[in-house]
């Protein structure tokens, strides 16, 4: 019984278990939700050949953020990394 009144306790009291931030990312991107037309074209959808050719590999690259294709080679530029670098 006290069990249940506890996991009760803790429910009304909003006590709950928070990841902690390990780092921030140094470029989040410019797009939150990324409008891949706008940076290439795709062809053949929906079969096994499906391609999506980059156009503005740069423009992409700003649109998506670090650590996403084609900007995930970028990782030297950051602060934290030069920082921490074995």
């Amino acid at each position: 019984m006290r069990v249940f009144y506890f996991i009760g306790l803790m429910a009304v009291l909003g006590l709950r278990a928070e990841a902690s931030e390990s780092f921030r990312l140094f470029d989040n991107g410019l797009e939150t939700i990324v409008d891949y037309e706008k940076y290439g074209t795709f062809s053949d959808r929906g079969t096994p050949q499906y391609r999506y050719y980059i156009k503005d590999r740069e423009g992409l690259a700003r649109a998506v953020g670090e650590g996403i294709y084609p900007k995930r080679d970028r990782a030297p530029e950051r602060p934290f990394f030069s920082k921490n670098a074995v």
